[in-house]
């Protein structure tokens, strides 16, 4: 969710773009958009604000499993 907040507060047009979070799930709403390509970019913005958050998300799961599992090596005590 906090991926999208620039998207909300930088929109220089009408268009006004709104999100919330319902348990996992993010909903997006875009209104007043005024053609259909500038539609197409933002929701394209949008998806690629969601996968880099996404990504960001497994790397720091995956980093957190490995410090745990270094610290119960006994090798590293």
């Amino acid at each position: 969710m906090s991926a999208l907040e620039p998207d909300n507060r930088l929109s220089k047009t009408q268009m006004h773009v709104a999100s919330g979070v319902k348990g996992k799930m993010v909903y997006v709403a875009i209104s007043q958009c005024p053609t259909v390509e500038t539609m197409q970019s933002t929701l394209e913005d949008i998806f690629r604000c969601v996968k880099a958050a996404q990504e960001s998300m497994t790397l720091a799961k995956s980093t957190a499993k490995d410090r745990r599992k270094i610290r119960k090596d006994k090798r590293f005590k």
